[in-house]
């Protein structure tokens, strides 16, 4: 699974899925695209056949207007620690990999 972790989530992020859970995950920033449009991500992890982590409502938005893929991991709790995201991610990893294989869109809540 490749992911492609939006701008509003911390970078590291991206070093952290790769180390604890085996998937290659970049942030924007490593792919020198933190000032892309969220079409021109859509389009760059369509491409991919990626998966979206963010927090931003438009890529849903972007999601019903052209389809899967890339699916989309949409992060709805609000402003927290890079410690609590991933302590949040570790216990609903493996749901989310689980609604992931049926669903183009996965929410994660606290």
């Amino acid at each position: 699974m490749i992911l492609i972790i939006d701008t509003q989530l911390s970078p590291s992020l991206s070093l952290f899925l790769n180390k604890n859970f085996g998937v290659e995950a970049y942030s924007l920033q490593y792919l020198k695209m933190e000032s892309s449009t969220n079409i021109e991500i859509y389009n760059f992890a369509h491409s991919k056949n990626a998966v979206v982590i963010t927090k931003d409502e438009d890529f849903i938005t972007l999601l019903d207007r052209f389809g899967s893929p890339p699916k989309i991991i949409w992060i709805t709790i609000g402003n927290t620690s890079n410690q609590n995201m991933r302590t949040v991610l570790i216990n609903k990893w493996k749901l989310v990999c689980d609604l992931l294989s049926h669903n183009d869109i996965v929410e994660i809540k606290e």
